[in-house]
């Protein structure tokens, strides 16, 4: 039932692993000991995209692990377009959700799809404030569109708002990772 699917190298696992373990919770599916172990490194994807399918706008808890799924997927370049259509359909129950439109755009950036990547992002950013994570991302489109300009901005506004977020959200590695990709991509420009 379950298929493990090998993660090395997994951004802000903590707190992905805490976000996938409350989805599970849930949807009322038990946290086996071995997903525990490796919440992050081996994540059951298979299951819950056949519980999704099953489930289809059934409740928000499923449609939140419709967009947990597609972003686990695109998060990690693969199955595109079902990671797409994933979050589409939690975005088909809840349009102005600012995560779902940056899974989305996020998604659209894995397939690179910029126009649309951007598209959504902007969205989410006029629905989500100032996300550092989406932020973050809408700098990464624009830096791949050639808009380095607007790519730095965005990148400036994500470690300004990561210092803002509640103590209890607050990641430190996270913030020290926005200063130094701030940093090399400022000099990449520059230079």
């Amino acid at each position: 039932w379950f298929m493990p699917v090998s993660v090395p190298t997994w951004p802000g696992r903590t707190c992905v692993r805490k976000r996938w373990c409350a989805t599970r919770r849930e949807i009322g599916w038990p946290l086996a000991p071995a997903l525990l172990d490796h919440a992050v490194m081996s994540v059951d994807l298979a299951a819950v995209c056949v519980f999704c399918g099953s489930n289809r706008g059934a409740s928000p808890k499923y449609e939140q692990a419709a967009s947990d799924v597609g972003r686990l997927l695109a998060e990690q370049g693969i199955r595109l377009e079902e990671a797409a259509d994933l979050v589409k359909r939690a975005l088909a129950q809840d349009s102005g959700n600012s995560a779902y439109l940056d899974s989305l755009g996020w998604t659209y950036f894995k397939r690179n799809q910029l126009a649309d990547a951007r598209e959504y992002l902007l969205k989410a950013v006029a629905r989500g404030g100032h996300d550092p994570t989406i932020l973050t991302h809408l700098g990464e489109v624009y830096y791949k569109m050639g808009r380095a300009a607007d790519a730095i901005a965005a990148w400036e506004k994500a470690l300004e708002a990561s210092r803002h977020v509640l103590p209890a959200d607050y990641e430190p590695d996270k913030v020290a990772g926005r200063e130094k990709r701030l940093a090399r991509r400022k000099a990449q420009v520059a230079g």
